[in-house]
């Protein structure tokens, strides 16, 4: 079972099957089974059926499973003490993880995405960081990449203040990377 990514602000809890067939059905309140208050509206931006379905793929192939997945974000800064249960005036501001298991030559892409009313408030920036930590705690990994379309400039910017940086662009889709170092 993948383990919660933490920091003094935020909590990434690993999306399980269970979690993301509440999100593909037709009334599903992914809020509500995490426990934490309502969203005006979910998922983010650029979170969409096809996206949900993907991430129950890596969950079902047991990548997920081993923290290689997709998180929810859940702001922490209102909870009572570290480490516990998930409560309504805790909410949840985004989604994001790894699209999948390192590659054999050390490589691992992640993605992110934060609701609207969250953006430009260090939430992109932390959710990545936790997952950067995480993956060079893994010998294997030696490079994190994170693709990008080149008009979110707000998302390039989280990249570049992370360290990353532009290494191509193909069909409109630009591609950040950070070394091990």
């Amino acid at each position: 079972m993948a383990q919660i990514l933490r920091d003094g602000r935020v909590e990434l809890i690993p999306a399980t099957t269970e979690m993301i067939l509440v999100e593909l059905s037709a009334d599903g309140n992914i809020a509500a089974h995490l426990g934490v208050s309502e969203p005006a509206y979910w998922p983010p931006e650029l979170n969409d059926e096809e996206s949900f379905k993907y991430a129950l793929g890596l969950l079902e192939s047991g990548a997920g499973s081993d923290g290689w997945g997709f998180y929810y974000m859940v702001d922490t800064s209102n909870a009572s003490g570290v480490g516990q249960k998930a409560s309504a005036s805790q909410h949840l501001v985004g989604f994001g993880g790894f699209k999948g298991v390192p590659s054999p030559e050390g490589q691992v892409e992640i993605g992110y995405s934060v609701l609207t009313p969250h953006r430009r408030q260090g939430y992109a920036t932390a959710m990545c960081r936790l997952l950067i930590e995480k993956s060079f705690k893994e010998q294997q990994v030696q490079e994190v990449i994170a693709t990008t379309l080149p008009a979110l400039e707000p998302s390039i910017g989280v990249l570049l203040n992370l360290g990353f940086t532009l290494v191509g662009d193909t069909d409109g889709i630009v591609t950040y990377s950070l070394q091990k170092g």
